[in-house]
């Protein structure tokens, strides 16, 4: 997989370039595993023709001020709600904010794998210390001194 080539298509004057990216994933405070996976992920995507789609929803604050709302999602993903609206990513920008995304999914999945681990490690230990706190059976006076 060539990403240089890849990014090719949305590359404009304010993308920055594949490794741009990697360090502003870096900066945004992401593990190199996560980074890896979250670049292979987006660009096998678009490796295979799947193009991501950014729905947009336009919310009216109290002061009359209009502000956006955008969700990066994948190809197939849909969002069930009729005050969005969903279009192709075209730009740098938008494949950065995919690509962050992703990268926050991924984040998100390996600390819930984290959390699960120590709560089955704590688990464990917690099953060994109440073993170690039941008293210890004694032996009769005809077994003792016997293996």
């Amino acid at each position: 997989m060539n990403f240089k080539e890849l990014h090719e298509r949305f590359k404009d004057k304010d993308s920055p370039a594949v490794e741009g990216q990697v360090r502003w994933l870096q900066k945004q405070g992401f593990a190199q595993n996560q980074i890896e996976r979250a670049m292979i992920t987006v660009y096998s995507e678009l490796e295979q023709g799947e193009i991501p789609r950014v729905w947009t929803r336009k919310i009216t604050k109290q002061d009359g001020t209009i502000t956006e709302h955008k969700e990066y999602l994948a190809a197939g993903s849909k969002i069930d709600d009729p005050q969005y609206v969903s279009r192709e990513i075209s730009s740098g920008w938008d494949l950065d904010h995919y690509l962050l995304e992703t990268a926050k999914r991924i984040r998100t999945g390996d600390l819930k794998a984290q959390v699960a681990h120590m709560e089955q490690f704590e688990e464990k230990l917690r099953k060994k210390w109440e073993a170690a706190q039941q008293p210890k059976k004694k032996r009769g006076w005809f077994r003792r001194g016997t293996s």
